[in-house]
C-alpha cells in the first residue's frame, strides 16, 4: 500500500494552517487539479468531504469522513471513491504563535488493477505535492 509521510516547518501559526486545510470549499481556488469540492457537517461534528479531481485529463472523485480536532489535527478515512482503502491525517504542532510543524500522512490502495494503472500515478503526484500547495497558499494570504 503506497504511503506518503511529509513534514515541514512553516512560518505560519498552527491555527491558520489548520483552517486552510479544514476549509474544503476553498480548494478549487488554489489547487489547480481540484475542479470542485463540497462538504457536509454531521451531528457528531465529523465532516463528509468530496473532492472532484481532473489531473492530466484524468477525472475522478473521492469522499472522505474527516474528524477535526481544532487546531491540531484532521484525520481522514475513505467513504467512497476509486480506493479499496485510504487513511490519512494532517497534524499541526505549534512551535510559537507564528510558526508550526506540519505532518501529513496518507496511505491508500486502489480497488482494482485497472483503476490503479489509470489513476494511480495521478493520485501519487497530487498527494506528493499537496503539502507544498497548502504552504504556498498560506504564504499568499498571510
Amino acid at each position: 500500500m503506497p504511503k506518503i509521510n511529509k513534514t515541514s516547518l512553516v512560518q505560519h501559526s498552527a491555527e491558520s494552517m489548520y483552517e486552510l486545510v479544514k476549509n474544503i470549499e476553498d480548494y478549487p481556488q488554489f489547487l489547480p487539479w481540484c475542479e470542485d469540492s463540497s462538504y457536509l457537517t454531521l451531528d457528531d461534528g465529523s465532516i463528509i468531504a468530496t473532492v472532484n479531481v481532473v489531473f492530466k485529463g484524468i477525472p475522478f472523485a473521492f469522499t472522505t469522513i474527516n474528524f477535526n480536532e481544532p487546531p491540531s489535527k484532521i484525520t481522514m478515512k475513505l467513504s467512497k471513491g476509486p480506493f479499496k482503502a485510504m487513511y490519512g491525517y494532517w497534524e499541526f504542532i505549534k512551535i510559537d504563535k507564528n510558526s508550526c510543524k506540519i505532518n501529513f500522512f496518507l496511505e491508500y490502495s486502489f480497488s482494482n488493477f485497472i483503476i490503479e494503472k489509470t489513476t494511480g500515478y495521478v493520485f501519487s503526484e497530487i498527494s506528493q505535492s499537496l503539502m507544498d500547495s497548502f504552504i504556498k497558499q498560506a504564504d499568499k494570504i498571510e
